[in-house]
C-alpha cells in the first residue's frame, strides 16, 4: 500500500480512500500529500468539491484505493478552482510536522490516540521530542482541561477540517 501511496503522492491524482474503520461503501476523497513508514496524509475534499482540511491516518487502516472512477472524474471538475496549494512535508515524520504546523498557526488539532475512546480536540501549547502538551477544547468550543499525549500514540490526526474549524469558531466566539 505504501508504494501506491507514494505513486499518488508523486502524481497528485485524486483518490478514493476506503478505510477498514468505515462502514461499507463509505470512503474519503483527496490528494496524498505525505507518506512515511506508518502514516499518510491527504488533503481532503467533500462531495461538493469543498476543501476539508488534512487528515493523517495509519497506512494499515487502508482497505482499498481507487483512482479515475466516474465519481472522482466528476469531483475533479467540481473542485475546479477550489484547488489549494498543499502543505509540503519536509521530513518522514508527518504527524510531528503537522503538530508543529498547528502550534505555529495556533490552530486546533483533532486526534485519535491509542487507548482513547473517541477523538479529542486541543490547541498544542508545547512539543517536546516525544510528547505534546495541549489545552483541550470540547466539541462545543469550551475549554476542557490540559493533557499530555505521547506523539507515537497518535493514530489519526485532523487539521483545518470543517469539524475542527467549527470547534475553533465556537471557541473563539467565547474567548
Amino acid at each position: 500500500m505504501k508504494e501506491k501511496l507514494n505513486e499518488l503522492l508523486n502524481s497528485g491524482v485524486l483518490a478514493e480512500l476506503h478505510l477498514l474503520s468505515n462502514s461499507e461503501g463509505k470512503f474519503y476523497c483527496g490528494r496524498i500529500v505525505g507518506v512515511d513508514d506508518e502514516h499518510f496524509a491527504y488533503l481532503s475534499y467533500g462531495p461538493y468539491g469543498d476543501y476539508d482540511g488534512y487528515h493523517i491516518i495509519t497506512i494499515a487502516d487502508i482497505s482499498e484505493i481507487a483512482v479515475e472512477t466516474k465519481y472522482l472524474n466528476g469531483l475533479e471538475i467540481v473542485i475546479g478552482e477550489n484547488k489549494i496549494e498543499p502543505v509540503i512535508f519536509k521530513t518522514d515524520k508527518i504527524v510531528s510536522e503537522m503538530l508543529n504546523l498547528s502550534l505555529e498557526q495556533k490552530k486546533i488539532v483533532s486526534f485519535f490516540a491509542d487507548n482513547a475512546d473517541d477523538w479529542e480536540n486541543g490547541f498544542i501549547t508545547e512539543i517536546n521530542e516525544d510528547v505534546i502538551k495541549l489545552d483541550m477544547v470540547d466539541e462545543f468550543g469550551e475549554s476542557d482541561g490540559k493533557k499530555t499525549v505521547i506523539i507515537e500514540d497518535i493514530m489519526a490526526l485532523d487539521f483545518d477540517t470543517r469539524q475542527v474549524r467549527k470547534v475553533e469558531k465556537l471557541y473563539f466566539s467565547k474567548h
